[in-house]
């Protein structure tokens, strides 16, 4: 909390631009005995809520007081550290096969609005949420979603913390295209100059730790095209 910053513009000094500022979460309250025995929260907390770190205070150690001013620090970063990519080729007797390959490393993206939020302006919950939420019948401190509330901005489950926030990393496979060129003595029989038959496929394998059907390069929770093409090529 000591780091020069402008948190509105996500401009950090000695830090990437648009750094992701927020608290540290340390799982979610299982019942109130675990509220009133952890540090006092930025908001009233509720069991199913989210636990924010005690990180320090205005002696710079823990204080038991969560709030603003000490106890929120870098958490990630929206740009990628690194962009990369590769192109693959090989041929055999006419046969042809080409793999183009693209990725980020070092890239984290916040969740929120309708992807990440139950009830978002009226919406329906999506299924995972309804799973995999923390209820008083299965008070699981891991829950991959807090208790179901309708989100009004002040909540727990509103701050920017690491809870909500995701690894953008992955690595794509971009195109696979195979290839058959026909040989010189039957195209010239058809009066060609050739002809080529291929197929090929977009986006056919993408490896990320992005939530499972999510696509990691759009940032949405929608996953990402596949694309299916077969062709033929024809010179005169």
């Amino acid at each position: 909390a000591n780091v020069e910053q402008d948190i509105n513009a996500g401009l950090f000094v000695g830090h990437p631009l648009q750094s992701i500022y927020g608290y540290v979460a340390e799982g979610l309250f299982v019942d109130q005995n675990d509220v009133d025995n952890y540090p006092t929260q930025p908001r009233t907390a509720h069991p199913g809520d989210i636990k924010f770190k005690d990180i320090s205070g205005p002696d710079g150690v823990p204080d038991g007081i969560v709030n603003a001013d000490y106890d929120r620090q870098i958490i990630g970063n929206q740009f990628p550290e690194y962009n990369y990519g590769a192109n693959l080729a090989a041929s055999y007797k006419g046969f042809d096969l080409s793999i183009q390959l693209r990725g980020v490393a070092g890239v984290d993206h916040m969740i929120g609005g309708y992807y990440g939020n139950a009830f978002h302006h009226g919406t329906s919950p999506q299924e995972w949420m309804v799973n995999e939420r923390w209820t008083t019948e299965n008070p699981n401190p891991n829950a991959k979603y807090p208790r179901f509330l309708v989100l009004g901005g002040g909540e727990q489950q509103y701050q920017r913390s690491t809870y909500i926030m995701m690894n953008a990393s992955y690595l794509r496979v971009n195109l696979i295209q195979l290839g058959y060129n026909l040989p010189k003595n039957v195209v010239t029989k058809l009066r060609m100059s050739n002809l080529r038959f291929f197929t090929s496929i977009r986006n056919p394998i993408t490896i990320d730790n992005f939530r499972e059907g999510w696509d990691p390069e759009m940032l949405t929770g929608y996953p990402p095209v596949k694309v299916f093409i077969l062709g033929v090529n024809v010179s005169f």
